[in-house]
């Protein structure tokens, strides 16, 4: 009896370890990579599908708008370690362009058409005191559709 009481308790403790770690990886942002291109493919194909809401994301609590005129203290914040600068194109599209400020960066560009709006994901928005920018691998930039669709 004592042995399947064992055998009992040790399937239960495993299951319960596992469960726990399910959750944790299920429900812990994670962005990683730095805001270069090349080094965040795997980051942006899993998370710019046109089917899917930015807002339905687990990323919606950490993304900022960056493409209005104005940027929210929040999103001045986000943006460390980048310059951001706006251009309307002649065919009235926005050119914005995220300078690098460090040589970890690369810089950015993106082209929105009417209606679309760019956000910047920081997961970790007080790990860049003073708009300096501590931490690489929480930050990348996410383009929506007027409906809030992410486009690739």
């Amino acid at each position: 009896m004592k042995k399947n009481s064992i055998k009992i308790i040790t399937s239960l403790s495993i299951f319960v370890i596992a469960s726990i770690t399910i959750f944790f990886i299920l429900n812990t942002p994670q962005i990683s990579g730095t805001a270069n291109i090349n080094k965040n493919t795997n980051t942006q194909k899993n998370i710019q599908n046109q089917k899917i809401k930015l807002s339905n994301t687990r990323y919606w609590n950490y993304a900022y708008l960056i493409s209005g005129n104005n940027l929210n203290n929040q999103a001045k914040t986000a943006l460390s370690g980048f310059d951001r600068k706006m251009k309307t194109l002649s065919d009235g599209s926005v050119k914005i362009t995220l300078k690098a400020t460090s040589p970890n960066y690369n810089n950015q560009e993106y082209i929105l058409k009417k209606g679309e709006k760019l956000y910047f994901i920081e997961t970790a928005l007080n790990d860049d005191p003073q708009f300096k920018e501590y931490n690489l691998g929480d930050d990348i930039a996410v383009r929506v559709n007027a409906n809030g669709y992410i486009l690739k």
